[in-house]
């Protein structure tokens, strides 16, 4: 089958920040935590310092432990980044692997400069998102497809987001 859209990208710092900036901070449940977490903060800090009480050793415990989960969450996002970076280096014979994603009409192709080649159906796709720079396709097994938006070099970003939406993705 022909392929209809192909794009090229290197696992970079850029590319991973937007993955798990996206899972981390754009991600409904992850944005509900957060502002609950923020609201603890808020009422806590109003009633530890706005309006004290005899009773404020909580509401300053309240405070810390969200300042706490906040650190943690920021901490465990870059920690995920320099993760990602870190095995790519390992699995990477080459100083920096060119990663190819190309779709047909039933499947999508990933192959890499270092020479793997994977071959899926489109239906073991399960959900398509997009960041500023990339679109991503996650498979049933959770592995992650990228499509580089700033280099299609077949067919382009607006068709392929109409390709994906035809197929039943929403994005």
């Amino acid at each position: 089958m022909p392929v209809l859209f192909e794009s090229k990208y290197i696992r970079s710092r850029e590319l991973f920040k937007e993955i798990f900036f996206y899972y981390n901070f754009r991600r409904f449940p992850r944005i509900v935590l957060l502002v609950i977490m923020g609201v603890l903060l808020a009422v806590n800090l109003f009633f530890a310092f706005i309006l004290p009480s005899q009773d404020n050793d909580l509401n300053i415990a309240g405070c810390i432990v969200a300042v706490i989960f906040f650190l943690a969450y920021f901490v465990n996002y870059q920690l995920l980044i320099r993760l990602c970076l870190k095995r790519e280096k390992e699995i990477s014979s080459q100083s920096s692997v060119t990663y190819t994603s190309c779709v047909t009409e039933k499947s999508l192709i990933h192959s890499s400069s270092s020479g793997s080649r994977i071959e899926i159906d489109l239906s073991k796709i399960r959900k398509a998102f997009q960041t500023e720079n990339y679109i991503l396709l996650m498979s049933e097994a959770r592995l992650m497809y990228s499509f580089n938006k700033n280099d299609f070099t077949v067919g382009n970003v607006e068709d392929f987001l109409q390709f994906l939406r035809s197929k039943g993705y929403k994005i």
